[in-house]
């Protein structure tokens, strides 16, 4: 057993802002202190939201500095075997799917177990990890040049917009469909260079309840999901998931700081207290971020593996 100072983890980031998406029941009507604005007949609404960023006047360590000098500036496109230089930050879609039903003692997190082959922190290497299930590349929209051999590479459509390439990634990755998606709440965007060991890019992060179990796909090799109550231990590092083929994993590309800062903002924390209670007549009671057992129960729930 480990001392609760040990899970009482300082992300090195603060929320500045607040955050509301609420289209569905009126049970996350307390949500929307801040409501959307509808801005007249422009076709647009102003969503407040939280910028995820280091405190201000932070000031970066030189081994901060000397890691952010190894990260990757190309990028490689589909079909194509030549690396193209790339100015801007990448921009990326990721979704915090939180699986609950009514007969579940409390909501799983979903992660998803990511093999590939990658650059991280500037060296080629075989990654094994866990991530955080459900996020990707917000796709470029508009005519693709032609490369190479007068081949065109093998581009995904173009996203309209960050919440449409998040709904793109929950499909491709854990197989669900918006209508399976319960609740989502738009939290935030998460800037800072050494946020991911691969490249510099900007997360937008949106919270989600489904109750369909999520499934495995050409891009995930396991569905992992996790009961919240046990993701300090795992962020800690101070367990992992046994693989079906005996490995032992844990959480990889810095997710592990992605999922303490997101976990520690109050909207997560009223979001999956809203969750919990939403079959339940009686008072919401929150849990903050905090100790857990490092034992975690293994099994297999329909297609994919939970801790």
């Amino acid at each position: 057993m480990f001392q609760s100072s040990q899970l009482a983890p300082v992300s090195g980031f603060v929320g500045i802002g607040a955050v509301v998406d609420n289209r569905y029941d009126a049970h996350f009507s307390r949500l929307n202190s801040r409501r959307v604005q509808v801005l007249g007949n422009t076709g647009y609404v102003a969503v407040p939201i939280y910028s995820i960023q280091r405190p201000p006047g932070y000031l970066f360590s030189s081994e901060e500095l000397q890691r952010a000098n190894l990260l990757d500036t190309t990028w490689i496109p589909k079909g194509s075997s030549v690396p193209q230089e790339q100015r801007c930050w990448d921009l990326w879609a990721d979704n915090f799917c939180f699986h609950w039903t009514r007969t579940m003692p409390e909501p799983h997190l979903v992660l998803g177990r990511w093999t590939k082959q990658a650059k991280v922190w500037g060296k080629m290497q075989n990654n094994d990890d866990l991530v955080v299930a459900a996020g990707g590349h917000v796709e470029r929209p508009g005519t693709r040049v032609q490369q190479g051999y007068g081949q065109q590479p093998k581009y995904e459509a173009g996203d309209l917009s960050i919440r449409a390439a998040a709904d793109k990634e929950i499909k491709e990755e854990i197989g669900l469909n918006k209508a399976d998606i319960k609740q989502t709440v738009y939290l935030g965007v998460f800037e800072d260079a050494l946020r991911d060991p691969r490249r510099a890019g900007i997360s937008h992060v949106f919270l989600r309840w489904i109750e369909t179990e999520p499934k495995t796909s050409a891009e995930l090799k396991n569905v992992v999901t996790v009961p919240v109550s046990h993701l300090p231990a795992l962020c800690a590092i101070q367990t992992c998931w046994n693989s079906p083929d005996g490995k032992q994993i844990t959480l990889g590309l810095n997710h592990h700081i992605l999922i303490q800062t997101v976990m520690q903002i109050q909207e997560t924390l009223d979001f999956l207290m809203l969750i919990r209670t939403f079959y339940d007549s009686a008072p919401p009671q929150q849990q903050a971020w905090g100790p857990a057992s490092a034992t975690l129960p293994s099994g297999t729930v329909g297609s994919h593996n939970y801790l």
